[in-house]
């Protein structure tokens, strides 16, 4: 194995580790917020694991074209889209059953929490030191970072 294949394992098993803190993603819909490293192998891992469509967001139209060429299903940049209005046109009225944060910051968790539908799972990708407020949504919210000391 080269060191650009060994370079690749460790995000790859941090994509690999969130997408299963879902459970079986098979015929799932999948939001992915944020198309970096982690976000793009979070939006492969899903689709490699049966997801039935994989929308994924960012504010950077380079990191986007990077994740279209990767697989994701729906690439929208949430400068120029709204994301509630793009997860209606992707998914329907149903929205995403799973939504991945791997941004991490005040606008992808308030985003994610403000357009979830009512039992929707959310898993926290990135590591995020503010406190998200779930209200009265009934959402599943799953922290998946470790803390290294």
């Amino acid at each position: 194995m080269g060191f650009d294949e060994g370079a690749m394992i460790e995000p790859l098993v941090v994509a690999v580790h969130a997408v299963r803190q879902a459970g079986d993603v098979k015929s799932l819909k999948i939001a992915v917020l944020g198309a970096g490293p982690i976000g793009i192998l979070v939006a492969q891992a899903a689709k490699g694991m049966g997801a039935q469509s994989v929308m994924i967001t960012d504010i950077s139209d380079v990191r986007l074209k990077e994740a279209k060429e990767c697989g994701a299903d729906f690439c929208v940049n949430t400068k120029e889209k709204d994301f509630g209005e793009a997860m209606l046109e992707n998914f329907g009225p149903d929205k995403a059953d799973v939504i991945y944060d791997c941004a991490g910051n005040n606008v992808t968790m308030g985003q994610a929490i403000k357009y979830a539908r009512k039992g929707s799972i959310i898993i926290l990708v990135a590591v995020f030191s503010g406190m998200a407020v779930l209200n009265d949504h009934e959402l599943d919210l799953k922290y998946h970072y470790d803390v290294q000391k």
